[in-house]
């Protein structure tokens, strides 16, 4: 009689994640290229020209007055009131919000200045001006 060897099947308990690895970072490099053709206001603006513009850190919100005086936050149309709203809810999560105003150069000066005192009654204390160079 011989002897038969008995091995013992041993059950795959790992679980191989290079492939879900590799297709993470595929789509992470996906994201990074597109996320770069995305344009970022709602609103066609010309913004005025400045010599003396300096490349400011990036904003945390940006109001966009377009052409019309048409008021957009971020991507979102919205009216005065809205947009206070909008700001009032945003400095209550964040004190410290900077707000980057961009308003189009054919706008009147003082409907610049109607939405710059609203965003200074909404709370934000930091508010900057988008220019070219």
């Amino acid at each position: 009689m011989q002897a038969q060897s008995r091995v013992p099947k041993r059950t795959l308990t790992d679980i191989n994640v290079t492939p879900m690895v590799d297709i993470t970072l595929v789509l992470l490099i996906i994201f990074m290229v597109t996320a770069t053709f995305v344009s970022d206001a709602g609103l066609k603006v010309r913004l005025p020209k400045a010599a003396g513009s300096e490349a400011s850190g990036a904003a945390s919100l940006k109001v966009t007055m377009g052409a019309k005086g048409e008021l957009a936050l971020m991507r979102d149309r919205v009216d005065e009131k809205g947009l206070r709203a909008a700001l009032e809810r945003a400095v209550k999560a964040n004190p410290g919000l900077r707000v980057m105003l961009a308003a189009d150069r054919g706008i009147p000066y003082g409907d610049v200045v109607r939405i710059l005192d609203l965003i200074k009654k909404a709370g934000v204390t930091r508010v900057g001006l988008a220019t070219e160079r």
